[in-house]
């Protein structure tokens, strides 16, 4: 006896499909990966990421080497914390979409 069930799946994030690993009326087990979105966006955001927090850092290097005013030190610190911070919620979104670009069958 075979039995036909349709199911109607989606991802937790938006995107554009990458891979389509099965084709209407394949045969699926649970937990197989159905399909995966491009992850592409998220890299160069990532790398724009970590580059403003480079530059930050270097900003803050030169602005110590020059004895540049409390002021001026205090401000490329406080971009530095900000560069920093935003790494890591660059970090734990990225993680998080990563996840959510893969659909498997549960």
């Amino acid at each position: 006896m075979f039995f036909k069930e349709a199911y109607d799946l989606s991802f937790q994030s938006s995107g554009i499909l990458k891979h389509l690993a099965v084709k209407e009326g394949d045969q699926i087990s649970t937990g197989e990966l159905i399909a995966s979105l491009d992850t592409t966006y998220l890299k160069i955001d990532l790398d724009k990421t970590k580059i403003a927090l480079k530059t930050a850092q270097a900003n803050l290097d030169a602005k110590l080497a020059s004895r540049a005013t409390k002021t001026e030190v205090n401000i490329s610190e406080k971009q530095l914390s900000s560069a920093q911070t935003s790494l890591e919620t660059s970090l734990k979104e990225s993680s998080e979409a990563l996840k959510n670009a893969q659909i498997s069958f549960e």
